[in-house]
């Protein structure tokens, strides 16, 4: 039984909290009054908002295989790393049809498409560094 509240705990939790945190993300209006000038100016470039999208759901993909796998991400299967990245896609499109509720926000088709990619980023990444200190296929 201690085993198994310290796997929850341990594995499955930082993936979970990371998850609500992108959605209390997502549930801000715009950006806080609070928010750095600096911050402010990045968010305003063209593309930072893919690239933090990207780099969000490559993190959270990289959290579920670490669960997936109980840390031991060398020994990860094709279908752990698959149901990593397809909970990172699934993931971001219910966070652009959240967005839909949350006024002054609005979804983007492109956005879920920088989570997909943010996923599979975090899910081949993995591979590549699995098959280098391994040298085997998946």
């Amino acid at each position: 039984m201690r085993f198994i509240f310290h796997t929850v705990l341990w594995f499955y939790l930082p993936p979970v909290i990371f998850m609500a945190m992108i959605f209390g993300g997502s549930s801000q209006e715009g950006v806080p009054e609070w928010f750095p000038n600096f911050l402010d100016y990045l968010l305003s470039l063209k593309y930072t908002d893919k690239a933090i999208h990207t780099s969000e759901y490559a993190i959270l993909s990289l959290l579920w295989l670490r669960a997936f796998t109980a840390g031991r991400f060398l020994q990860a299967t094709g279908r752990q790393m698959l149901g990593a990245c397809l909970i990172g896609l699934f993931y971001g499109m219910t966070d652009e049809i959240h967005q839909m509720f949350v006024p002054n926000r609005t979804p983007d088709f492109f956005d879920v498409l920088a989570d997909g990619i943010g996923s599979g980023i975090g899910v081949i990444w993995i591979y590549l560094w699995r098959s280098r200190n391994t040298n085997t296929e998946l």
